[in-house]
This record gives structure tokens, sequence and C-alpha cells, in this order.
């Protein structure tokens, strides 16, 4: 792997995500591009670091939030005393 391509769990670190699945989102939206993606049925993204630096940067100065993945926080179930 050369030295500028970064694996799905550093791309997560550099911009302060915690999900794999928010990477996969960004990359089926195509707001993010993988530079390969490793053999196999399961193959792995890498990315340019400077990519990803770069979109980190530009979120950051936009003030713009990450899109929410699918998976959203349910609420607690409110127990009523019986």
């Amino acid at each position: 792997m050369p030295n500028d391509e970064i694996t799905t769990r550093e791309a997560l670190d550099i911009l302060g995500l915690a999900h794999p699945s928010s990477i996969t989102h960004l990359v089926a939206e195509h707001k993010l591009k993988p530079s390969r993606r490793m053999p196999g049925k399961r193959g792995a993204y890498l990315f340019r670091r400077a990519h990803i630096e770069r979109l980190r940067d530009e979120r950051a100065a936009s003030g713009a939030a990450w899109p929410a993945t699918s998976v959203q926080p349910q609420p607690s179930p409110v127990l009523e005393d019986q």
C-alpha cells in the first residue's frame, strides 16, 4: 500500500467519525471516492490521505455537519407504573 493510501479506520479517525458505515454512506452518495478497493467479495476501501484531509478541512471551514447514517438513535421507552 503506498504511503499516501489509508484504510477506512484511518479515514474515520481523520474525519472524526466513529462508524465504518459512515464512510460507506459517503462513498455511496459520491461524496467520497476511494482510491481503490482491495480484492475479495468484501474488499476494503483505501483512500488518499490528502483527499480525506481536504474533505475534513472543507467540512470544518463550512461548518457543515456530517450526514446522519441510516441508523438513528432510538428514544428510550418510557416505563409506566402499573
